[in-house]
């Protein structure tokens, strides 16, 4: 079914975004496969997508359905890919913040080496 919802949005596509525009049922109907072009498919369709926040129906009047296309149809994903992105996103953390604390200890460590030299050499000179 998500590839009826991104072949609808490629048709909303057609027209200007956030511009309303009139399509008749007909033309919508031919990105449905053979067994399933009914008006019935076409209002649920219609519905998601308003749901799912890719357009805006004005009004659906007969055959003709005035709409503003507003963005593309995206498929939820699935948990476990979720799970994956968000322990992947938490490991990068860990190493950014392990490369960080490095970066700290590097020039504290460092600057007090040079501020030692510095005071020996003054000291040395006086």
């Amino acid at each position: 079914m998500d590839e009826i919802y991104r072949a609808l949005c490629e048709k909303f596509a057609e027209a200007d975004i956030g511009r309303y525009t009139v399509f008749y049922e007909d033309e919508l109907l031919e990105v449905f496969p053979e067994n399933e072009r009914t008006r019935d498919a076409l209002e649920a369709a219609l519905t998601r997508l308003t749901n799912e926040g890719c357009i805006d129906v004005r009004y659906a009047r007969g055959p003709a359905f005035c709409l503003a296309y507003l963005k593309p149809f995206t498929p939820p994903q699935d948990e476990s890919d979720l799970a994956e992105e968000v322990t992947i996103k938490a490991e990068e953390a860990r190493i950014a913040d392990r490369k960080l604390t490095l970066k700290v200890f590097a020039a504290a460590f460092f600057g007090g080496a040079l501020g030692g030299g510095i005071f020996a050499l003054i000291g040395g000179l006086i």
